[in-house]
């Protein structure tokens, strides 16, 4: 709609500089230099676990990710009134960036009663994988993967795409624990579980064709990060969802 529109530019969209702000930053841009900051650090191994540990960073991070409802706007909306919707893209890139290192330490079932607030942030680190991995119209078998991406001349043309691969590093990581496993089983709905569960399965190898891609080396970590997070999805899953899954041939 707005490539149609030549003063689509000038119109006051969310996330802009406002001027009474002056010489300052725009506040958006001070939330990416914050995040890419956190992203470098959590590249070291000796701060990997103290940030997993932190009590407020992975719920400041999925905060900033979460969007406004849909039912309530034409089309998706930062939930922080200080950002841009491409703020929001690169923010999301970054915090799978930050949780492929410290995923593996987090524990988010460390009560036996869940509060409020972690089943929140649940709810969010789940919908922000599954937005990068539960696609239908991007969850295609490896070949038809490849011929989306390009002729093989390209460099990169011919490996999984890497989002995937990171947001599935994640979700395994992640999801492994069975105390997390409890936690996303009480906070995620059954209808997003089983719309993730149903792109995994579309991601696998069906015909000969896809066969003959994934013995290569890359592939071959991608199908096995699929079949893991299918594997931590049947945990979480209710008994009810695992009879539908077991009952769908399709």
């Amino acid at each position: 709609e707005e490539g149609s529109d030549p003063f689509a530019s000038l119109k006051p969209q969310q996330g802009r500089k406002e001027i009474k702000n002056g010489l300052k930053q725009r506040p958006g841009d001070v939330i990416l230099c914050s995040t890419n900051i956190i992203r470098n650090l959590a590249m070291w191994a000796e701060n990997m676990e103290l940030m997993a540990r932190h009590p407020r960073l992975l719920s400041i991070l999925l905060r900033l990710c979460s969007v406004k409802s849909p039912t309530e706007l034409s089309s998706p909306i930062p939930l922080s009134h200080v950002m841009s919707l491409s703020d929001l893209v690169q923010v999301r890139k970054d915090t799978i960036a930050i949780l492929l290192n410290i995923a593996a330490n987090i524990r988010l079932g460390a009560r036996s009663l869940p509060s409020p607030s972690l089943l929140r942030d649940a709810r969010r680190a789940f919908n922000l994988m599954a937005s990068f991995i539960a696609d239908l119209n991007d969850s295609v078998p490896p070949f038809q993967c490849i011929q989306r991406n390009g002729p093989p001349s390209q460099p990169g043309a011919l490996r999984p795409p890497s989002s995937v691969e990171n947001t599935l590093e994640v979700f395994t990581r992640l999801t492994q624990p069975d105390e997390n496993r409890l936690v996303f089983a009480k906070a995620v709905p059954q209808a997003s579980l089983w719309l993730t569960m149903e792109a995994l399965v579309h991601r696998l190898p069906v015909a000969e064709t896809d066969f003959t891609v994934v013995v290569r080396q890359d592939w071959l970590a991608y199908i096995e990060r699929t079949m893991l997070a299918l594997y931590s999805l049947t945990f979480i899953a209710p008994p009810k969802l695992k009879k539908r899954v077991k009952a769908d041939r399709e």
